[in-house]
């Protein structure tokens, strides 16, 4: 019995390093892909990259930082408009 727990310890590290492994590997790669698309992004807005894949995410993108722009002129005059009050 009490070997049997052992290996079942055992085999619970061994596969839990496993584990932690494979997901600092894939936080790795989540990192790269995101550094990839940054730059993607940055060649785009420069012109020196298309596709018609990439320019369908690129008018997203650009739709969101229209938004967000939005939202901090909204935020920028409730600001200034609660100042006045004050």
């Amino acid at each position: 019995m009490a070997k049997t727990i052992e290996k079942d310890a055992s085999y619970g590290t061994k596969t839990g390093m496993v584990k932690v492994e494979q997901l600092s590997l894939e936080n790795d790669k989540n990192k790269l892909i995101s550094q990839f698309g940054k730059k993607a992004y940055e060649l785009m807005k420069k012109k020196l990259v298309s596709h018609k894949s990439l320019n369908e995410i690129y008018d997203k993108i650009q739709d969101i930082e229209n938004k967000i722009r939005g939202k901090k002129i909204i935020l920028s005059k409730l600001k200034k408009k609660r100042q006045k009050e004050k």
